[in-house]
């Protein structure tokens, strides 16, 4: 009869049935019905773009862990989520080569140089996005409406929010089942939190991190909007933007987000605190991602202070001179690095706006005066008038054209906000007020759709024109058909914000030059130019 023996493995002793590839293969099970929205609202494209980025995550992951010498384990689905969840936070819009990069980024440069799976302090998703908007930022904020909508392109509802203009913001009917501009995946709060939920009955997530997150938005986003509009933001704020993907998916990772309850909801109002800054006072309409990972960072810190205490153990003494010295350290390494950037700064930048404005004058001014008759120079012959300041409040430059003695036109440079952020525009006028050419110098507008505000065919338009006849003493804006008074502009198609912004400028322009004329015109006669 054969002995039976008993075989002792290593501790845990304790087995659950959940591993990390059932854990990592329903999460990404659970995304499906984002996907298919997805899908269904920007088309087969999305299904691509998936699988271009799942591949690459996983072929990226076993080249690495081939390259290094690991065991390859792709097979336990981490990097299928990864993959997955890039390709969510993108644009469907993108090139096809845009998720091999970040699925890439976020394999070897968030994941594989920690170690694998289970050493990340940053979620590899985020990073991947991260720096794909720092490297791309006009892919990554360009937004196809969905199928069945008119326009190509539109602002999503954080970008009306942000530019103040709530004519247009979308139902919040729309916005629940995802029928509005936005990346894949994070558009539709319906099919997000189906998943969410299957996860939560699961336990694969706990509710701690999600609510908190979610809810310190709501609380922030309620009390700020104090006014007409007042409570009714709160649920643009939350279905607006990435905040379900990012408080279900991203902030519940087990591996960069802390590991208590306490700790979770620490967390969740830590990041629900960063989103509202941002969205509010930075400089981009959306805050999620960064606040996931700043939050990712002070992980470990929030895990040391809020770990329980074990029975009968008097707590360590957590600041110890090990720490201190370590916190010094650094903080005198940043001092140090700061003030060596500012003054480098400081002791360059006039030379640079020096020369950059120089050169951006003189290949302008002969744009804008292309078919003045004009015989000196208009950058020799620059003034500027005390009280007229740019949006730096620097004195603002203005360019002379003359014919002899007499002034015949100005230009000057003014700026003004648009759909993706400033625009500059050169702007030159005879002393009728009829506008002699204009140059956009900068801008952050949708490539491919408001970029065409750098087109002649759109901006060749403006040249002639004048307030004289304007009803409104302001330009029109036509939505659609041709533009039949002088006064009119015809829009770009799916570029609405665009064309307005550029029109707006303009009508500033104007009324500069009207304030300003007469002190253009003694400053010009008696000093000869600067």
């Amino acid at each position: 009869m054969e002995e039976s023996r008993l075989i002792v493995s290593v501790s845990p002793h304790i087995r659950h049935k959940d591993s990390i590839p059932r854990i990592m293969w329903t999460v990404a099970l659970t995304l499906v019905p984002a996907v298919l929205a997805g899908i269904y609202f920007f088309g087969p494209r999305v299904l691509l773009l998936l699988l271009i980025g799942i591949a690459s995550a996983v072929a990226t992951e076993a080249v690495l862990q081939k390259f290094m010498k690991k065991d390859i384990t792709v097979s336990d689905g981490s990097a299928v989520v990864t993959g997955m969840l890039l390709v969510m936070v993108l644009p469907p819009g993108v090139p096809l080569w845009l998720p091999v990069v970040g699925s890439f980024c976020s394999i070897a440069l968030a994941k594989a140089v920690f170690g694998g799976l289970g050493y990340n302090i940053f979620n590899p998703a985020l990073i991947g996005r991260a720096i794909l908007v720092a490297s791309f930022p006009r892919f990554m904020t360009t937004w196809l409406m969905p199928r069945g909508i008119d326009s190509t392109t539109a602002a999503t509802p954080l970008t009306i929010i942000k530019t103040g203009n709530l004519q247009g913001l979308p139902s919040i009917g729309n916005m629940f089942i995802g029928k509005i501009g936005g990346c894949i995946g994070e558009t539709s709060a319906l099919a997000l939190l189906i998943g969410a939920v299957f996860l939560l009955i699961r336990g694969y997530i706990i509710w701690h991190i999600p609510i908190s997150f979610v809810g310190t938005v709501a609380v922030i986003t309620g009390l700020s909007q104090i006014g007409e509009w007042n409570f009714a933001m709160i649920p643009y704020h939350i279905f607006g933007g990435g905040l379900i993907l990012g408080a279900f998916y991203m902030a519940t990772d087990m591996v960069t987000t802390p590991v208590t309850k306490k700790g979770g909801v620490i967390f969740g109002i830590g990041a629900g605190i960063i989103t509202c800054v941002i969205r509010y006072w930075g400089g981009y309409p959306e805050g999620v991602c960064y606040s996931i990972l700043i939050m990712n960072a002070f992980t470990p810190l929030i895990d040391k202070y809020v770990r329980p205490r074990r029975f009968g153990v008097v707590r360590d003494n957590v600041f110890n001179l090990k720490t201190v010295l370590i916190i010094v350290a650094l903080t005198i390494t940043c001092i140090i690095s700061a003030f060596a950037l500012t003054m480098v700064n400081n002791a360059t930048k006039e030379r640079i706006a020096e020369q950059k404005l120089f050169a951006q004058l003189r290949s302008v001014s002969e744009a804008v005066f292309r078919d003045v008759d004009f015989d000196n120079d208009p950058i020799k012959d620059s003034i500027t008038i005390p009280d007229l300041v740019d949006e730096d409040n620097n004195p603002k430059l203005i360019s002379i054209g003359k014919r002899g003695d007499e002034v015949i036109a100005v230009a000057f440079k003014h700026t003004g906000e648009g759909y993706g952020g400033l625009i500059s525009i050169m702007i030159g006028l005879d002393m009728d007020g009829k506008i002699t050419g204009i140059k956009i110098l900068e801008h952050s507008e949708s490539p491919g759709i408001g970029s065409k505000i750098e087109n002649p065919e759109f901006s060749n338009q403006f040249k002639g024109k004048h307030l004289g006849e304007a009803p409104d003493d302001e330009l029109e804006v036509m939505e659609e058909g041709e533009a039949e008074e002088s006064w009119q502009i015809e829009g770009i198609t799916g570029a609405t914000i665009s064309s307005y912004a550029v029109t707006e400028i303009l009508n500033e322009a104007f009324m500069i030059f009207d304030e300003y004329k007469d002190q253009i015109l003694e400053k010009a006669a008696s000093e000869g130019g600067e």
